[in-house]
């Protein structure tokens, strides 16, 4: 939404004012330049970031960025709706980001599940998969471990391949 504000800023739409209040925050006064409505140059996402900021029926010609915070609920949350519907529309998406990072968040969800009802029921029920501290040795010990054995004297192939024990050199029978 800022991009789009300072974009119509520099194309001479609107004019943006920095301003000194008495106490707090420096805020921010958006000024409307030229009549909106009926503008072939402006895309709609544009027309609508601008109605969200101005209203609707283009009522208001000044709006300070303290107001648009205040009235976060109606204008934000629209906008930045409306900005992945154009998105999508456009093709820059195949979906919403929004309904995407929703299933990965329920994806998430449910894999974070199995693994407690997997921990908590034993996996024997899984088959052959192995137990939770063979899963926690393999998954980080080995290969902390085997980061550790890099820089050591150990020949290199027992620490890439795991062929043969430490401290015996391969091609050696044991």
């Amino acid at each position: 939404m800022v991009a789009t504000l300072v974009d119509l800023a520099v194309r001479g739409y609107i004019r943006i004012e920095e301003i000194e209040p008495d106490f707090g925050e420096k805020d921010f006064v958006f000024h409307r330049l030229k009549p909106l409505s009926g503008d072939p140059t402006l895309k709609p996402l544009e027309l609508y970031v601008l109605s969200r900021v101005f209203g609707g029926d283009w009522g208001l010609n000044a709006r300070q960025l303290s107001d648009l915070r205040r009235d976060y609920d109606n204008v934000f949350p629209t906008v930045r709706d409306e900005i992945y519907r154009s998105m999508v529309r456009d093709g820059f998406f195949p979906s919403s980001p929004e309904r995407v990072r929703a299933v990965w968040l329920v994806a998430g969800i449910a894999l974070v599940g199995v693994a407690g009802w997997a921990l908590a029921t034993g996996t024997g029920r899984l088959g052959a998969a192995p137990g939770p501290s063979r899963s926690f040795f393999c998954g980080t010990v080995k290969p902390v471990y085997s980061m550790r054995l890099s820089t050591s004297s150990v020949s290199p192939g027992w620490v890439v391949s795991g062929l043969t024990e430490p401290g015996v050199e391969l091609g050696s029978t044991k």
